[in-house]
């Protein structure tokens, strides 16, 4: 009798075989509805939570760089003028100033956020007068500078980071991680203290993650490509040096759909021709900027801005206490180690177009820190002044929230270790002062640390509004954060077929 032959492997018995080791969805686009709407859902929570933490602190002293975009903002609506001539002499609001050819003062800025605070501020200054109060006081001055902050910085920074969140989504990964690496970038960044305080640089951030959100995805149109080209050129109307994000965005988009260039590249150059128009009108020509004519204090030798650079200063600004990114944000670490996971996945485990999402995203984080690094590296003031962190940094962090995402999936242990510190480094400054003394060689330990430790806030709160004082008066925006946290988690559990807490206290059992 012949013997009988074993029966070949059946498809279903190799799809039974253990996959390679990848804790993230390999296919984001056919889940459940009931899915997508507690995601939509978790959005929602995560929106309200950053919004109480970006309104909660006050700056009592907002300082000349605040200043000089709302000078300009008031300028507009009290005076009809650019100008901010009003506003300097002896004891003036800032230094941060450019004295164009024809003898007038402006901000020594991209002219976005003074000229997208003009109508609030125009708003403001008819509805003060009509009250009878006078809007040019100094404390009503102060008081206006934070409600244009609130809702021009803290309100757009808060859905921001949803959409950078839908955003991690969109490249299959599961939920709690992506929620993790969305957090990790909104508070464990220096994106956090300047969300809180009307700067420039995070402005331009969220203009970039809008602009991210519409190129690294699957498909698109060319209304999309180009309103992707309009936000990222906005980045540049309101930060000068964001014209490193369109670089890159642009070479990804090659890389992905190389035809969607040139929709891109008309949204950009539409955007780019409010910074032509206003150099025109303010400097006489369309390609002087206002740091050609910056106050001499802040200018490199010749009169320009950037020096050569020098390894030292690279040092400081990756890995010194005194601005290094990494010791700020060690998290970031766990972001280089995603983009290795993303170049190294295969089709065999992750479908190809989020594979190719994956490592496009990766390339473009990559390239941009490194751009950044170089550019920061040649400043003349590199250390970006008085700040606690590498401010001039902040736009190129973002592009890290899904990659941190890829890490947190794979080592949840060390993620969460990382993150927890990164968060906490920005809490402390949060409270204590965004502007601390660069004097301070190692802020966290001289002056950050210490007097968090005490209570000791430079700046203000709502909270010390209500007569809370010291951490008493963290408590409302810390509660808050906490329930927060407790729906998100429920929220998650549900939708990933392991969150990031079984990863993280049973990974032998996965």
């Amino acid at each position: 009798m012949a013997r009988r032959q074993p029966a070949p492997p059946t498809p279903a018995k190799f799809e039974q075989r253990e996959p390679a080791r990848d804790l993230v969805v390999a296919e984001p686009h056919s889940e459940p509805a009931e899915s997508t709407s507690r995601r939509r859902t978790i959005g929602l929570v995560l929106f309200w939570m950053l919004l109480v933490l970006y309104v909660w602190p006050i700056d009592i002293k907002p300082g000349a760089n605040v200043y000089a975009h709302i000078d300009q903002a008031v300028a507009v609506a009290a005076d009809g003028t650019l100008a901010i001539d009003r506003f300097l002499g002896p004891h003036g609001n800032t230094v941060d100033w450019s004295r164009a050819p024809s003898g007038h003062y402006y901000p020594a800025k991209a002219p976005g956020a003074g000229l997208s605070a003009a109508p609030v501020a125009w708003l403001l200054y008819r509805v003060e007068l009509g009250v009878g109060v006078d809007p040019l006081d100094h404390e009503w001055f102060r008081r206006n500078a934070v409600i244009i902050n609130w809702l021009l910085n803290a309100l757009v920074s808060a859905y921001a980071m949803t959409v950078l969140f839908k955003f991690t989504m969109s490249m299959g990964i599961a939920t709690l991680p992506g929620l993790a690496g969305t957090i990790a970038v909104a508070l464990g960044t220096a994106y956090y203290p300047y969300a809180t305080t009307y700067y420039a640089h995070v402005p331009a951030t969220n203009a970039i993650i809008g602009a991210a959100s519409l190129i690294f995805v699957t498909t698109s149109t060319p209304l999309r490509d180009a309103a992707a080209g309009v936000l990222a050129g906005l980045a540049v109307v309101f930060d000068y040096p964001a014209f490193i994000g369109v670089i890159v965005l642009a070479g990804s988009l090659t890389y992905l759909r190389p035809r969607a260039v040139v929709p891109f590249s008309a949204g950009v150059g539409l955007a780019l021709a409010v910074v032509l128009w206003y150099n025109a009108v303010v400097f006489g020509n369309p390609f002087s900027t206002a740091y050609t004519y910056q106050n001499p204090e802040f200018a490199a030798a010749g009169g320009g801005f950037l020096d050569s650079p020098h390894l030292r200063v690279l040092a400081s600004l990756t890995v010194s206490p005194y601005r290094g990114i990494f010791v700020f944000s060690p998290v970031l670490f766990i972001g280089l180690y995603g983009c290795l996971v993303a170049m190294r996945q295969t089709a065999t485990t992750v479908a190809s177009s989020v594979l190719r999402q994956r490592r496009a995203i990766s390339g473009a984080a990559l390239t941009m820190l490194g751009l950044s690094l170089l550019l920061n590296v040649s400043y003349r003031t590199w250390w970006g002044g008085w700040t606690a962190g590498p401010r001039f940094m902040i736009p190129s962090v973002v592009l890290f929230g899904p990659l941190i995402a890829l890490g947190a999936a794979r080592l949840p242990r060390v993620s969460l270790a990382l993150i927890s510190v990164s968060i906490l480094n920005y809490i402390a400054i949060t409270a204590v002062a965004v502007v601390p003394s660069d004097k301070f060689t190692n802020p966290l330990r001289q002056v950050i640390y210490p007097q968090f430790i005490h209570g000791n806030f430079e700046r203000s709160n709502v909270g010390m509004f209500f007569g809370l004082h010291g951490f008493w008066s963290l408590l409302p925006p810390i509660v808050i954060a906490m329930i927060s946290a407790i729906v998100l988690w429920r929220l998650t559990a549900s939708i990933d077929g392991h969150s990031l807490w079984e990863q993280f206290t049973r990974p032998d059992k996965l």
